[in-house]
């Protein structure tokens, strides 16, 4: 097996694909990945592949290959490049947040078609690179938005986030309503740790490696957090307020079972994801 993907005498970008593509087969990962990399990292489209008017330095070559060598090892690609999309944007992320996934795109894309821009005050639980709050923030400016986390590095990520994409947002480190203690919100969502410790064996090696376990796993199978979300939520809502919790896929009936004991007379429901597995809680007062 080559230790290194020996780009430097390609002479198109096709070859460089094609050789980058091998290397990662052999090092057993997705040949996806050498695509993704030309794209983010220089701006190389498949159109650009297949016209070859492109050029690529000995330096992007070199750069190319030192990425792909990270790539061998599971480190993240978003890690690498430093950012992820997220609702159409850029986000920076690094191995103090999550890297989001498509799931939480669709929880914010269900909370705007709900809620129109009448104003809100919103609160995001665990924000990580503030993806969900910024989003949110970007789509509906007119809403005032908090976002909250137990990590300040998670939290100057995501301000820096905020600032890249020109939006005004409330931080504050909080363990979730800890320092939030007197304040109340229309909406209240979060993306909180809900895997069960005892998911560890059957996670990807790129998560179980570089990604923050304290952003992804939780006690009580995965529902720790949802139980102590449950006790607080009911002071933190105003009248006719509503809640979105993303959620693992096994656990829909035990966190509805958990927010309607918190909320007896509040419509508690189960949305499902575009794959049709049960990925949203909702309710709603």
């Amino acid at each position: 097996m080559d230790s290194k993907a020996q780009l430097q005498d390609c002479q198109s970008i096709q070859e460089v694909l094609d050789r980058a593509s091998s290397f990662l087969e052999q090092n057993r990962q997705e040949t996806y990945i050498a695509r993704w990399l030309l794209r983010e990292r220089f701006d190389i489209s498949q159109m650009d592949i297949i016209l070859n008017k492109k050029r690529l330095t000995p330096e992007n070559l070199s750069q190319l290959e030192e990425d792909l060598e990270q790539a061998a090892e599971d480190y993240p690609v978003q890690y690498i490049v430093g950012h992820s999309w997220f609702y159409g944007r850029s986000f920076k992320v690094d191995e103090r947040v999550l890297i989001p996934r498509p799931e939480t795109e669709e929880m914010v894309d269900l909370i705007l078609k709900n809620h129109d821009s009448s104003n809100q005050d919103v609160l995001d639980i665990g924000t990580g690179s503030g993806v969900i709050a910024v989003s949110l923030m970007a789509e509906r400016p007119c809403w005032n938005v908090t976002a909250s986390d137990i990590s300040q590095g998670a939290l100057d990520l995501a301000a820096k986030n905020a600032r890249n994409l020109d939006t005004h947002l409330n931080f504050v480190k909080s363990d979730l309503f800890n320092n939030l203690k007197d304040q109340k919100y229309d909406l209240i969502v979060s993306n909180p740790p809900y895997i069960s410790p005892e998911e560890w064996d059957i996670m990807g090696h790129s998560v179980r490696k570089y990604e923050p376990k304290l952003a992804l796993f939780a006690e009580s199978n995965g529902l720790a957090v949802y139980e102590k979300l449950a006790r607080e939520l009911p002071f933190h809502l105003n009248k006719k307020g509503q809640v979105y919790l993303e959620i693992g896929y096994t656990q829909g009936s035990s966190v509805r079972r958990v927010m309607q004991e918190a909320f007896p007379g509040a419509r508690v429901e189960i949305i499902q994801d575009l794959a049709a597995k049960d990925r949203i809680i909702h309710v709603e007062l």
